[in-house]
Order: C-alpha cells, then sequence, then structure tokens
C-alpha cells in the first residue's frame, strides 16, 4: 500500500525533529544545497524552535544556470555528469559549504522527479561533505528510487529519504566520536 501524500509530510517533520535532536547534541550547524526539493528539507527543519544555532540556511538550485551561477558550478561538470547525479550532488554539497564558513556540514540534493524523465525513472541523490570531506575524493552519497505515483508524493519522498540520510550519516559521526 502506498503511502499517503499526507503521511509522507508528516513524515518528513518528524524526520526533520530528529535531524535538529541530533545537530543540537553533537553541536553541529548544517547548510543545503537543494534542486528537486525546492528548498523542503531546510524547510522543514525550520519549524524548530531554537533551529537557527544549527541550520545556517540553503541555496536552492534548481535550475543549471542557477547552480552555475549561485554556486560556481563547472557548467562542463553539468554536461559530463547531468544536473541530476550523483557528481552533482557533491559539487552542490561542497560549494555551499565552502561559502558557508560557519557550517559543520552541507547535504546537497539533487535528482528527477518526473516518472519519465530520465531511464532509471524517478530518483533522488543526496550526499553530505563534511569539512574533512572537503580535503578528500568522495563523500558519501546515497540514491533512492521514487516509487510514489504522484509528482508531490514523489518530492516529500526526497524530503523523508534527505532527512534519514542526514540522521544515519550523524548516527555514525556519534560512534567515530566514542
Amino acid at each position: 500500500m502506498e503511502i499517503s501524500e499526507y503521511q509522507r509530510i508528516i513524515a518528513a517533520y518528524q524526520g526533520a525533529n530528529q535531524v535538529a535532536k541530533l545537530l543540537a547534541s553533537r553541536q553541529l550547524r548544517v547548510v543545503y544545497a537543494e534542486s528537486c526539493t525546492g528548498g523542503l528539507v531546510a524547510g522543514c527543519l525550520s519549524h524548530v524552535s531554537g533551529i537557527s544555532n544549527w541550520l545556517c540556511g540553503s541555496s536552492v538550485v534548481y535550475q543549471e544556470q542557477t547552480k552555475v551561477s549561485w554556486l560556481g558550478i563547472d557548467a562542463t561538470c553539468i554536461d559530463k555528469f547531468t544536473s541530476t547525479s550523483r557528481e552533482m550532488s557533491e559539487a552542490i554539497a561542497r560549494q555551499v559549504l565552502t561559502s558557508t564558513g560557519q557550517a559543520d556540514f552541507a547535504l546537497g540534493v539533487t535528482g528527477h522527479l518526473e516518472t519519465n524523465a530520465s531511464p532509471q525513472g524517478a530518483y533522488v541523490w543526496c550526499v553530505i561533505c563534511s569539512r574533512v570531506e572537503l580535503h578528500e575524493r568522495v563523500c558519501p552519497s546515497s540514491f533512492y528510487p521514487l516509487k510514489e505515483s504522484t509528482r508531490i508524493g514523489r518530492q516529500w519522498a526526497a524530503v523523508e529519504f534527505a532527512h534519514k540520510f542526514t540522521l544515519d550519516w550523524l548516527s555514525e559521526q556519534e560512534l567515530s566520536c566514542s
């Protein structure tokens, strides 16, 4: 049975609350670079009281030209990998983190919300880049196929997935600090 759009939205906000708790307990600040989620990842988090201590902001870079002009993404990167690839998610995460000195890590989100937009169907890529990974070659990433029947359902599923990916990464940070 497919989860309703309303249930997806509730799950996304619940995920945001969990992310906020872990950010506060780890004393970590995040910045987002969002494409297909249109700012909803940061928007969900912004509803948490006191989140301004941990949420630095979000760049909504939906169009390719905006990725180039706002974040300084090399247009040849878009041509080589596409604007919805893992590589692009990593590039926008790296760029938004580089330009946001107070953030400890960034999440880059790209993907396709339309089922017929690519051979893979609808999907989302999430990449987290921390200050440590700025100097390494590859940042942690995850791919998630979006199977919901409506565009809005797929978008909220992408937001929910972005929060889950962040939660998993933050939980790993706890283990590595113990």
